[in-house]
């Protein structure tokens, strides 16, 4: 029920703080509202579709952390490894 795109999201954020009750369904939502940008084939070439998805990503990323106990330097690091897989 994930894209290949929020699958390797919700994998990365796994591996990284491990699981919770809630990082599926957030995960999925964040992939839902990220589809439509994503299911376009130049969405990297666009600064601006890049810009949204990173700041939804960082967004998932700091309510995730922040309800997780991360740090501001856990959540910017684990903002890196996704980026680099969405390259």
């Amino acid at each position: 029920d994930l894209t290949e795109i929020g699958f390797a999201i919700y994998m990365l954020i796994r591996e990284a703080w491990g699981e919770s009750q809630n990082l599926h369904r957030e995960v999925k939502e964040l992939d839902a509202e990220l589809q439509p940008t994503f299911i376009q084939p130049d969405w990297r070439e666009r600064p601006t579709a890049v810009k949204e998805a990173e700041r939804k990503i960082k967004s998932l990323l700091r309510r995730y952390g922040k309800a997780n106990g991360k740090t501001i330097d856990e959540i910017d690091d684990l903002f890196e490894k996704i980026l680099t897989g969405l390259e």
